[in-house]
C-alpha cells in the first residue's frame, strides 16, 4: 500500500508540475520562473504538511507517504533548478542566474519556515 501511495502520488505531483511550468512559461519565457514558483511553492507545502499531518491532524503514514513523498517528491524539481542554473551561467546570463539561485534559495527557506509556522497554527 506504501508503494502505491507513492507512485501516485508523484505521478500527480509531476503532472501539476508539469502544467504550472507550462503555464507560468507563457508568460514569462526567458526566465525559468515556472521551476522558481514550483520549487517555493513545494517549500511551503513541505513545511507545512509536515507540521499539519503529523502534530494536528496525526495522518496515517500511507497519508504521508501519498502528500509528502509522492506529490511533493514528484511536483519539486530541484534538479531541474540546478540545471537551469548552470544554464543560464553557460548562456552568459550571470545576474539572471544569482536572481534565480538566490532567490529560490532564500524564498524556499522563508517558505518552509512559513509553512510550518501556518501548520502549527491549526
Amino acid at each position: 500500500m506504501n508503494y502505491l501511495a507513492v507512485l501516485v502520488g508523484g505521478g500527480v505531483g509531476a503532472l501539476v508540475r508539469y502544467l504550472v511550468s507550462i503555464f507560468i512559461q507563457k508568460f514569462v519565457p526567458n526566465f525559468p520562473l515556472g521551476t522558481m514558483v514550483i520549487n517555493t511553492t513545494g517549500a511551503f507545502l513541505i513545511g507545512f504538511l509536515s507540521i499539519y499531518l503529523t502534530e494536528v491532524i496525526d495522518a496515517p503514514p500511507n497519508i504521508r507517504l501519498l502528500l509528502i513523498t509522492g506529490f511533493l517528491g514528484g511536483y519539486t524539481t530541484f534538479s531541474t533548478f540546478t540545471l537551469e542554473g548552470i544554464g543560464l551561467i553557460n548562456n552568459g546570463d550571470y545576474l539572471k542566474a544569482f536572481y534565480y539561485i538566490v532567490g529560490t534559495n532564500v524564498i524556499g527557506f522563508l517558505f518552509v519556515a512559513l509553512g510550518r509556522f501556518l501548520g502549527g497554527l491549526l
